[in-house]
C-alpha cells in the first residue's frame, strides 16, 4: 500500500513539473452596434511580465476606436479603424506593476470585436 501512495505522489509530482506557466486573460467577444462601448481594468503584480494584445475586429460600416492605457494614465495602444474589413491586431508591452485600462468605443460602427489583454506570468 505504502508502494502504491508513494508512485502515485511521484507521478502527480512529475505531472504538476511538467505545466505550463498559466496566462491571464482579459477583453471583449462580442457583436459592435452603433454607440457601444467596452472597458476593462486589469492589474498587474508585478515588473517581468509581459502583456499581450491580441485579437481579431471586423467592421461593417462605422468606425471604432481602441485604446490601451497604463498605469500611469499614457495611451501606449491607440488605433481607429475606419474602414470596412478584417483587422488583426498583435502587440506586445513590457509589463509594470499597476492598473492597465483596455477599451474601446464604436463610433457608428457596426460589425464585431474578439480583442484580449494576456497577462504572460
Amino acid at each position: 500500500m505504502k508502494r502504491i501512495v508513494n508512485i502515485s505522489f511521484g507521478l502527480l509530482l512529475l505531472i504538476l513539473a511538467c505545466q505550463k506557466e498559466p496566462f491571464i486573460r482579459h477583453g471583449f467577444n462580442t457583436e459592435l452596434k452603433q454607440g457601444s462601448t467596452g472597458y476593462v481594468v486589469v492589474f498587474s503584480a508585478e515588473n517581468n511580465k509581459t502583456l499581450l494584445l491580441q485579437g481579431s475586429i471586423s467592421i461593417n460600416s462605422g468606425s471604432l476606436l481602441i485604446e490601451l492605457i497604463d498605469p500611469h494614465g499614457e495611451k501606449c495602444f491607440s488605433k481607429r479603424i475606419s474602414d470596412p474589413g478584417t483587422w488583426q491586431i498583435n502587440e506586445s508591452f513590457g509589463a509594470y506593476s499597476g492598473y492597465w485600462k483596455l477599451r474601446y468605443q464604436s463610433i457608428e460602427g457596426e460589425g464585431k470585436i474578439s480583442l484580449h489583454l494576456n497577462i504572460i506570468q
